[in-house]
């Protein structure tokens, strides 16, 4: 009974492994219309609206620059995704798949992830330190008008928290 659930399970596990590896694996892409995804490129709808907070010319120099080393960033690593992701489907095309390397694969590929989420979220911090205290109130605001629209699409936990209340 024991050998024949295990025999059972293994054969499930190599058949749904099999079915994987023959399905052509979704590259991610990166943020725009059309492309949903993490990061912000150039024509993110966030970098050209920043214009319609009034920021002090200097600040909106210095906010560029954090703007261009923030694209470029992520796109070096969107292209590390990619490539990650290329791999997993030549480990998973393999028979027998090495199931530890898929896993190392799957773990590299979520710290990329990670990394590109986490990349976004320093540049908009980096961003807010340049601010004055109502310029900071001003992108808040833009902020959380801008990705309110985004916030389903994107994330299906986010759904399921509280949103910040408006006074």
């Amino acid at each position: 009974m024991k050998k024949t659930l295990i025999g059972l399970s293994i054969g499930i596990l190599f058949f749904a492994l099999t079915v994987y590896a023959q399905a052509p694996l979704p590259l991610p892409q990166g943020a725009g219309p059309g492309h949903p995804g993490v990061g912000m490129d150039l024509d993110h709808p966030v970098w050209p609206d920043l214009a319609c907070l009034n920021i002090d010319e200097n600040r909106m120099g210095a906010i560029r620059e954090i703007q261009v080393r923030a694209v470029k960033d992520g796109i070096r690593k969107r292209a590390e995704l990619q490539i990650a992701a290329i791999e997993l489907k030549e480990i998973l095309s393999k028979d027998p798949v090495d199931i530890k390397a898929v896993e190392a694969k799957l773990k590299q590929i979520a710290s990329a992830r990670a990394d590109i989420q986490l990349s976004h979220i320093k540049a908009v911090e980096e961003i807010k330190n340049k601010l004055t205290k109502e310029e900071r109130k001003r992108f808040k605001e833009f902020l959380e008008s801008t990705h309110t629209g985004l916030r389903d699409r994107h994330n299906p936990v986010e759904p399921f928290l509280p949103r910040p209340k408006k006074n």
